[in-house]
């Protein structure tokens, strides 16, 4: 029953953490996306296919 405490709020900070971080990958992802289509249309459709 100690022991169960502190367990299930490791796992929920690594949840939390997990989805955080996977977040701000997408974020990062989709404005560098946009960065590239703003530079180069062509390249990065080309990429995409």
């Amino acid at each position: 029953m100690y022991l169960r405490g502190p367990i299930l709020t490791i796992i929920l900070i690594m949840l939390l953490f997990n989805s955080w971080v996977s977040t701000l990958s997408l974020l990062s992802f989709t404005s560098l996306a946009a960065f590239f289509i703003e530079i180069n249309p062509g390249l990065f459709f080309s990429i995409q296919l």
